[in-house]
């Protein structure tokens, strides 16, 4: 896999092997500024991509209105 040097992303793989996951997708609300964000993990390259497809349609849906949040 490719070495990705952003802080949320070491979050995310120090968390996945606590978890037991190859995989993870975090979806972060800030619920003061109406903002959010999606990040996604995956152990290996193949993995990455798959998750990061997870995570486009979820930050599409939620860009979209398609799937609300209360901010």
């Amino acid at each position: 896999m490719a070495w990705n040097p952003s802080p949320k992303i070491a979050d995310l793989r120090n968390l996945a092997p606590k978890w037991g996951y190859d995989q993870m997708i975090v979806l972060a609300i800030n619920s003061k500024t109406g903002t959010f964000e999606t990040v996604s993990y995956g152990v290996t390259r193949q993995l990455c991509d798959e998750a990061r497809k997870i995570n486009e349609q979820i930050h599409a849906k939620v860009a979209s209105g398609d799937i609300e949040i209360d901010a």
